[in-house]
């Protein structure tokens, strides 16, 4: 309301992804690219600002609890440096709480999608699966349920595949013995 209002600071466009005209005909990528960001940069801001609050907030949870292991005061013991032992030991072991969280982003973005597009009137997923919702349109409506489901598998796929970088003990080998 404050930077799309006419009445207060004008300084974005409130809906849509071009300008209302179109692109002129000569327009190369660059230049629509250039067009579109103003129409971008609200919602963007929206999409990201409360999921990297809570992200960096369970991040900065993880790290303190890891800096008071002994395995840290072992490191510090040794004289490394502080920011060896912060970003070489307790940032790699506070990154598996943050992966599991990132298994749920992809299910997330597209609720969260849905509200955007619908306020910021872009077409988009979110906005098909309003209107396939409200005109009835139920095979629509499987089909996005469906690629939520397999967003949501992806999601955990990376987020085992991840797992395995960031823990060099994770694999996914049958330990035999």
């Amino acid at each position: 309301m404050t930077f799309a209002n006419p009445d207060a600071l004008f300084l974005f466009p409130a809906s849509g992804i071009k300008p209302v005209m179109g692109y002129p005909d000569d327009a190369s990528l660059f230049q629509k690219l250039y067009l579109s960001l103003p129409y971008l940069i609200l919602p963007l801001i929206c999409y990201t600002y409360s999921s990297f609050a809570f992200l960096s907030r369970a991040m900065r949870v993880a790290v303190l609890e890891n800096m008071s292991e002994e395995y840290i005061r072992t490191a510090m013991a040794k004289g490394l440096p502080f920011k060896t032992v912060v970003f070489r030991h307790a940032f790699r072991n506070s990154l598996l709480p943050l992966i599991t969280m990132f298994a749920n982003i992809f299910p997330f973005a597209l609720g969260g999608s849905v509200i955007l597009e619908t306020i910021f009137t872009i077409p988009g997923m979110g906005y098909e699966t309003v209107q396939s919702i409200q005109n009835q349109n139920y095979p629509m409506i499987v089909a996005i349920f469906t690629i939520t489901g397999l967003l949501t598998m992806t999601g955990y796929l990376i987020s085992d595949i991840l797992y395995a970088l960031a823990d060099p003990r994770i694999t996914f080998t049958k330990n035999r013995n």
